[in-house]
């Protein structure tokens, strides 16, 4: 998983084996890959050792040392909430350590199809005329 030689940080077994899980699902999984492989690195250059000392504060400084788009962020944590359950409902983690809160994302802008003038025409009651 690792390009680093021989060095994996203490998920990558269990990365590769979701990941390959996923993929036996039918899911391409790609972008959720380069989040996870992300937060291996991360875990090595914080010299992560145990699965114990992958806390919340840990997670929450891995999801914010990379500045992101609300929506961004929030596929990433996604990505790491399925991670860390798949991890608790096969036994590896007690619990899941990951506590980061979504960001709130603007709602899509509607369309705008006509002016003001259009609108009160459409709406208006129909006139009788002669």
């Amino acid at each position: 998983m690792n390009h680093q030689g021989n060095v994996h940080s203490v998920l990558a077994d269990h990365i590769r084996t979701f990941l390959a899980h996923q993929r036996a699902l039918g899911k391409r999984f790609e972008t959720e890959e380069a989040g996870l492989r992300q937060l291996e690195r991360y875990l090595l250059v914080q010299q992560v050792t145990t699965l114990e000392a992958i806390t919340p504060a840990v997670l929450e400084a891995f999801v914010l040392s990379h500045p992101r788009q609300p929506r961004s962020v929030n596929s990433l944590l996604s990505t790491l909430r399925r991670f860390f359950g798949w991890l608790v409902f096969h036994e590896v983690l007690v619990q899941s350590p990951l506590k980061v809160q979504p960001r709130c994302c603007p709602p899509p802008r509607r369309p705008h199809t006509c002016g003001r003038g259009r609108t009160a025409m459409i709406a208006a009651p129909p006139t009788n005329s002669p």
